[in-house]
């Protein structure tokens, strides 16, 4: 399985989701595909990203300003 985790470089919220993702993905086989949506503008628009950080596998997709790390591991485990 594999989730999209959407960032921007030097944003603390950004660097905390990816830590809870990339650790939760790691304990259940998940891998977590970092993008910088400024390198891929396109990802961001074709995935509907509105804000970061977010993550997206499929056509799930939660976003949000502060995803907490309660959210951010109850969505990766739909996928488990």
């Amino acid at each position: 399985m594999k989730a999209k985790l959407y960032t921007l470089p030097y944003c603390p919220r950004c660097a905390y989701a990816k830590k809870i993702a990339q650790s939760f993905g790691k304990q259940h086989g998940i891998t977590i595909e970092e993008i910088d949506i400024i390198k891929h503008i396109s990802d961001n628009k074709n995935d509907k990203i509105k804000m970061v950080p977010a993550l997206s596998s499929g056509k799930s997709r939660i976003q949000g300003i502060w995803l907490s790390k309660k959210k951010i591991e109850a969505f990766l485990q739909q996928f488990i």
